[in-house]
């Protein structure tokens, strides 16, 4: 009895359904041609593809997503600042290395550096900047953390969707500048 009942409220869904879905096409099939002359030329308000603006996307990787064009002085943001223009520079020479250098804690020495951050950096450099380094240096923010003994941890966008947004820590020397102690070219 139990089967015979389920199986007519079924059938009888199923009629409702169809009949509901029916009525609904032909009401709304019957009233397209009724569109007023400014209704057909405005679209009804709806977007259309005719744009020539850019289409604006978010990454997921990048929630900050903040523009650093001319940093402060003497900020986490100006060294990061600092590393890119020197790393990016037309010459490969001692002048553009020794700035580079220059902003990284005496814990490291200067030929580690040389041997294995610099040619990375120049290596992977414009991966990070938002346009031709020979413009300027622009990079962009995707995280900003504050650490544990006063340290700055920020996270620059890789523009490589294969590759993960590289992290750089920061702290203040004896003098209170801002030096790298960490780096990921």
């Amino acid at each position: 009895m139990y089967h015979g009942f389920a199986g007519r409220l079924t059938g009888m869904s199923l009629v409702a359904f169809a009949a509901a879905f029916a009525a609904s096409t032909l009401a709304c099939g019957s009233d397209r041609g009724n569109l007023s002359k400014e209704q057909e030329e405005q679209g009804l308000y709806l977007p259309d593809s005719t744009s020539t603006t850019r289409r604006i996307t978010m990454d997921r990787r990048c929630e900050l997503n903040e523009l650093v064009l001319d940093p402060k002085p003497d900020t986490p943001e100006w060294v990061m600042y600092q590393l890119l223009e020197a790393s990016s520079s037309a010459k490969d020479d001692d002048a553009s290395f020794q700035k580079f250098y220059s902003h990284f804690d005496e814990s490291k020495a200067e030929s580690w550096v040389r041997q294995q951050y610099w040619p990375r950096a120049r290596d992977h450099v414009a991966k990070y900047l938002e346009g031709d380094a020979t413009e300027g240096v622009t990079f962009r923010i995707c995280e900003r953390r504050k650490e544990a003994e006063g340290k700055v941890k920020l996270f620059i966008k890789s523009n490589d969707p294969k590759k993960s947004n590289p992290p750089t820590t920061f702290q203040k020397d004896d003098s209170g500048k801002w030096k790298v102690v960490f780096f990921t070219p």
